[in-house]
């Protein structure tokens, strides 16, 4: 079933997502623009991206063609080549019988969800009238080269010099996506020595949402090569996972409390995130007497709060990818980069800078549910919480969050998989996390219970 939302456009190939449909889908983003646009165009490493990338071009007057690369590389071409938009064919984490559609915007981020709900109710329309190609310049070679320099800058100058300093070895795991294209070249000026596996182009060798469980074969390589820890990308590279050589895996939101960490070190301001982001990330922006913006769940929108009040980093918690103005997405490779740089400024291992932390666990699950039902489910979560602040963000379909002291419990309808609620526990404490966990469940599966009775 092909899924539509403010994220994107995504579905099994060729069943739900098509040359055809993707045709259509371009020719529907042109509605957007009152003339002729420029776009770049650029994707993924499925087998059927190039093909459906074709099909994208064929319905567009005017092109840049920046071929396989990472999103958001792709995104900071639009900026780059003062272009009006952008097109990348991905399904980011999706399986790889997936693939997708991410629609951008004129300073390279997704659309705002007004602009998507507009170019699907003309998709559905019908009648779209495509363009005949005007001009398709080719700069993926070009863009891959002003990338690498952009996130280097990113990284600042000084700091690349420490990392030059200190012969870090790490392994990446690109699993044969987007970062493979230039991720072992941004290394190399860092002069740090990369083992990479998994970086045949195309070539998908576990999972590519880099789970854990997808990534239990890199401690063994990692501690072969006696490596400091390995990267993992999905296959878009907007996220980063870290496997450690003991088998642990750092979750997103100690990533991203570690470079909010570094970058409030630099510069003050306000830190954005998603509502179901870690109150470790918050400690952390407490301690540099900064505030904490929290919108509801999605890249658009934690982008538009960052730019409303200048913040200098934001994320979600959910992976390790971070957004560094003047970025507009999630960037997994500009995330190691950072990491690296912490490691080189402190001279501390990754271990060592994330056993310093406070400590924070999250737990979460999701729970099936009656799809009918789901305004009288938001109701009962409410009630079922009387003497505990509750907070909101989005509209009737967005997070509900009820917080006990410095822990919280979070609920949010699904906007990808009908009938399904998700549940987020996070606490100072492990134990207590998965009570609260437990305790949402059972919040859910009264209800479903109730409503299978009175049917």
């Amino acid at each position: 079933m092909r899924t539509e939302s403010f994220s994107g456009i995504r579905g099994i190939y060729p069943a739900d997502i098509n040359e055809e449909i993707c045709r259509d889908y371009a020719a529907a983003y042109l509605s957007l623009f009152s003339k002729a646009p420029k776009l770049v165009v650029g994707c993924d490493t499925r087998a059927s991206s190039l093909a459906l990338k074709q099909a994208v071009m064929s319905a567009l007057p005017n092109v840049i063609d920046v071929g396989v690369a990472p999103t958001p590389a792709v995104s900071f071409a639009v900026r780059q080549y003062g272009a009006d938009g952008g097109i990348i064919i991905t399904a980011s984490h999706n399986p790889p019988e997936h693939n997708g559609m991410k629609l951008l915007r004129k300073n390279g981020g997704v659309l705002l969800p007004q602009d998507m709900q507009r170019v699907i109710a003309v998709f559905h329309r019908g009648n779209l009238v495509r363009q005949v190609n005007q001009k398709i310049v080719d700069k993926h070679a070009h863009l891959l080269e002003m990338y690498l320099h952009y996130v280097l800058n990113l990284t600042r100058n000084q700091w690349v010099d420490a990392i030059r300093r200190q012969g870090f070895r790490i392994v990446t795991d690109p699993n044969g996506g987007a970062a493979a294209v230039i991720l072992d070249e941004i290394l190399k000026w860092l002069h740090v020595e990369n083992i990479s596996v998994n970086d045949a182009l195309g070539i998908f060798r576990r999972q590519i949402e880099p789970t854990a469980d997808a990534l239990s074969s890199l401690p063994e390589i990692t501690k072969k090569h006696n490596a400091l820890f390995a990267a993992a990308f999905d296959c878009d590279a907007d996220r980063l996972e870290i496997m450690l050589p003991s088998g642990k895996m750092l979750n997103g939101n100690q990533i991203l409390a570690l470079i909010v960490d570094e970058v409030l070190m630099e510069e003050k301001g306000i830190v954005v995130v998603n509502d179901a982001t870690s109150g470790l990330v918050r400690r952390i922006a407490e301690n540099h007497h900064a505030d904490v913006h929290e919108v509801e769940v999605g890249e658009v929108n934690v982008v538009e709060e960052m730019l409303s009040c200048n913040s200098p980093i934001g994320g979600e918690g959910s992976n390790g990818g971070i957004i560094i103005p003047p970025g507009t997405v999630r960037d997994g490779i500009l995330a190691l980069c950072f990491v690296l740089r912490i490691m080189a400024k402190t001279g501390k291992s990754i271990e060592d800078l994330v056993a310093a932390l406070p400590a924070y666990s999250t737990f979460s699950d999701q729970v099936k549910v009656a799809s009918a039902d789901i305004p009288h489910i938001r109701e009962h979560i409410i009630s079922s919480f009387p003497e505990h602040p509750i907070q909101y963000t989005g509209d009737e379909t967005g997070g509900i969050k009820i917080r006990f002291g410095e822990s919280f419990l979070w609920f949010r309808q699904s906007k990808t998989e009908a009938g399904t609620y998700r549940v987020i526990a996070d606490a100072p404490d492990a134990e207590a996390a998965q009570a609260l966990l437990g305790r949402g469940k059972e919040v859910l599966d009264m209800f479903t219970t109730r409503h299978a009775k009175l049917l």
